[in-house]
């Protein structure tokens, strides 16, 4: 059974641990893998080497399965690797959906680093084991197909068939060997969702008391979110510091004012971070009515919108206390043609972000940084650097912004105190 599950950097989890380790070790495991999932939140895009400088530095054994060559101490980091994952997936599913859904993404894109840096005899071992249909010559030869590709019911990459680029025949798509991490992605995000949906329903009687000790002395890592104690904000405030919005709600702000509508997405978005920022109720349908009543009725304004903003406030319906998105889940929104909510730095083209920035008395020179942050992804570093841009303010080099509330308190205390103390002094 060992050599089942160890055999391979990258795994896919598909049967808990039948190995033995003490408890000591255990946690140690666990607290290997957390150091992961903080390193992995604080780098958007950060390429293996670094990773691996990082997790070496924080003497974390699970960085030696980004070697692409075997070494003594591969087997060990594959078994804390294999035994640290089923032990938190255990302890995220009892946690929250958003702090579940954040070990998904981290366990993913863990996956992901290690397939993509697999050697290629490696990686066909792995495809292999999995018994993945090879395009025969006939297929490779109609499509004008060269290389490895394989042959995949398209419901099983969905996100391949998204963006059109492969052929299709009769419900299979053709991909090339490179993109069928997409194919282990889907089913593993697929098991993790089942798994915990399993595990919260037995959880009450089933789990081993040895499993809860290990789970409590655990310190889980959360989503970044932002602590909502910035204050009251009224109306007239309102309407003096919107330009101390992220770019992402200043856009939407502005549509608001201009348009005097705004789409489902945009009311949501822009209403929970206004909410966040201290903007009450009664507050909030004050602006909104002030607005929407330009080009409807009150009568109409009432009938259609009242109850959607009450809604968002948690006083109507199922009375959920929703909090203002961060910065990760706006970035993972779709934005279809005509929509403004989501990131700017990630959702607009290059000339239109460019353009924007301009309009903010960017600077070319900054422009043309931030839209080199922009293609390599790094869209929090982006943010931030128009943040020292626009509001004449220096940010310690390590540090992002993670979510529009906490942008908008420093641009508003970034005339009044030095903004790297003001991140020095806080537990980020």
């Amino acid at each position: 059974m060992q050599a089942i599950m160890f055999d391979f950097n990258a795994c896919m989890y598909e049967r808990p641990p039948l190995v033995e380790e003490t408890l000591p070790n255990q946690i140690e495991m666990c607290r290997q893998r957390l150091i992961l999932y903080k390193t992995l939140q604080s780098n958007d895009s950060i390429f293996i080497n670094a990773l691996k400088r990082v997790l070496n530095v924080k003497k974390c054994s699970l960085g030696h399965l980004l070697q692409v060559r075997d070494s003594p101490e591969i087997i060990d980091a594959r078994k804390c690797d294999y035994i640290s994952h089923w032990i938190l997936r255990v302890a995220y599913s009892r946690t929250d959906h958003d702090s579940r859904a954040f070990f998904v993404r981290n366990e993913l894109r863990w996956f992901k680093i290690r397939f993509n840096n697999m050697s290629s005899h490696a990686r066909a071992l792995f495809i292999n084991k999995y018994q993945l249909t090879v395009a025969i010559e006939q297929e490779k030869k109609h499509f004008r197909l060269t290389g490895s590709w394989y042959k995949i019911y398209f419901t099983e990459v969905v996100e391949l068939v998204k963006l059109r680029m492969y052929p299709m025949n009769d419900g299979y798509i053709f991909i090339p060997e490179h993109k069928v991490v997409f194919w282990f992605l889907q089913r593993l995000e697929k098991d993790l969702w089942n798994s915990f949906h399993h595990l919260r329903k037995i959880h009450p009687v089933c789990i081993d008391e040895r499993l809860k000790t290990i789970i409590s002395l655990l310190n889980l890592v959360r989503p970044n979110e932002y602590n909502f104690n910035f204050g009251k904000l009224e109306l007239e405030q309102l309407r003096e510091k919107w330009k101390n919005f992220p770019l992402c709600m200043k856009i939407q702000y502005e549509n608001l004012q201009k348009n005097h509508h705004l789409k489902h997405f945009s009311r949501f978005q822009l209403g929970l971070f206004l909410k966040g920022i201290g903007l009450s109720l009664t507050n909030a349908l004050e602006l909104w009515k002030s607005e929407f009543i330009k080009i409807m009725s009150e009568e109409q304004f009432i009938k259609e919108h009242v109850y959607y903003f009450k809604h968002l406030y948690g006083v109507v319906g199922a009375k959920i206390n929703y909090r203002p998105y961060n910065c990760e889940k706006i970035q993972s929104q779709g934005v279809g043609h005509g929509q403004i909510h989501g990131c700017p730095f990630k959702h607009s083209d290059n000339h239109m972000l460019a353009a924007r920035l301009a309009k903010d008395s960017v600077s070319n020179d900054e422009i043309e940084f931030i839209l080199a942050l922009k293609k390599e992804k790094d869209y929090n570093k982006a943010c931030t650097r128009y943040l020292e841009c626009v509001h004449s303010c220096q940010i310690g080099e390590d540090t992002v912004i993670n979510h529009p509330n906490d942008y908008f308190e420093k641009a508003c205390q970034a005339d009044v105190v030095d903004i790297e103390d003001l991140f020095a002094s806080e537990n980020y």
